[in-house]
């Protein structure tokens, strides 16, 4: 991005801190009402400027490493001159679903006296739905019991109670993830006509099963045969193409 001249210029900035200029205060990733992708890149425009009377070196950059996105800008360093600003491309790629909230730190060096000076502007968005969820946003209760493969407890996610299961400690643990996320994966994308739609829902996990909520009322023969013979064909599938077998 080629550095320009802020008096020339018909974008706005405002003061942040010190001598450093922004056009914005805050970044917001795919509008007011909008959710951006998960696990893809999602992309806004900065443009920072320098008010000194000095040359600077300016660059964007994270408070702390963070596991729930990534970001990076392009250019990555830039030199400007009193009175000149430039436009940074920053690029967010978020890795679970969340409401992000956190800061970029821009740092402004002055050239002629080595002081560096920083602040900070606010990053947000909305991320769309899926499996992987912010661990933060899940609340551990209490323990509910114990198997060979984890341990699972009572807790809440955005108000609706549910069932975390953790894994042990394990010498293989990397292994045991990613035979998890296969698993996962493979519910998301199943590719079998019998199913119309597949979802996680958290509403009725309180419950544990879901007899009680339905009609007891007689149904027709034709009804139970239907569902005998879907189940055939649905068992056929899973033993003898992806060898699997049903759970309930």
């Amino acid at each position: 991005m080629n550095p320009f001249k802020m008096s020339r210029s018909y974008i706005l900035m405002e003061k942040l801190d010190g001598h450093i200029l922004s056009n914005k205060k805050e970044i917001l990733f795919g509008g007011e009402n909008e959710e951006i992708q998960i696990d893809k890149e999602s992309r806004e425009l900065l443009c920072v400027g320098n008010s000194s009377k000095s040359n600077v070196k300016m660059q964007i950059t994270t408070k702390n490493q963070c596991d729930k996105y990534t970001i990076h800008t392009e250019p990555k360093i830039v030199n400007l001159m009193s009175g000149y600003a430039c436009e940074f491309e920053i690029f967010l790629t978020p890795l679970c679903t969340m409401n992000l909230n956190d800061e970029v730190v821009i740092i402004f060096l002055d050239l002629n006296n080595s002081i560096e000076q920083t602040t900070h502007v606010k990053i947000s968005a909305q991320v769309e739905k899926s499996t992987k969820l912010d661990y933060d946003e899940i609340k551990e209760d209490k323990k509910l019991g114990e198997g060979s493969f984890g341990i699972v407890f009572k807790g809440s996610y955005r108000g609706n109670v549910v069932a975390i299961k953790k894994m042990k400690q394990s010498n293989d643990t990397d292994k045991l993830i990613k035979e998890f996320e296969g698993e996962v994966c493979m519910i998301i994308v199943w590719p079998f006509k019998l199913f119309i739609y597949i979802r996680l829902k958290t509403i009725y996990i309180r419950h544990f099963v879901l007899k009680k909520f339905v009609i007891s009322k007689q149904r027709p023969q034709f009804w139970e045969i239907n569902c005998c013979l879907n189940y055939y064909l649905f068992s056929d599938y899973l033993c003898f193409h992806l060898n699997l077998l049903l759970n309930f």
